[in-house]
């Protein structure tokens, strides 16, 4: 996801970059639930929802959506360090 969010920097492809993190958003959520990682697949909905909500309402990634994009990586990227540490 990370070389999406950077090409949403760039007008030119952003688009398309966030259809691509919707769908992987999407793949995250579904193997978490698969896997029982509720707080992850919650995150992960959280981002597919609210980036599906921008596209169709024309908001271009910038600024504050940036940022909220990066926000939820970061949280699923801890989650998943937690799981990490937890089973050693």
């Amino acid at each position: 996801m990370a070389r999406w969010l950077s090409a949403c920097e760039r007008k030119a492809g952003r688009e398309d970059a966030l259809r691509n993190i919707i769908k992987e958003a999407h793949t995250i959520r579904g193997s978490a639930t698969m896997l029982g990682y509720a707080r992850i697949a919650a995150v992960a909905r959280e981002l597919e929802s609210g980036l599906e909500g921008s596209l169709s309402q024309g908001v271009s990634a910038a600024g504050p959506l940036l940022d909220q994009i990066a926000g939820q990586l970061t949280s699923i990227e801890r989650l998943l360090e937690e799981i990490a540490c937890a089973q050693g």
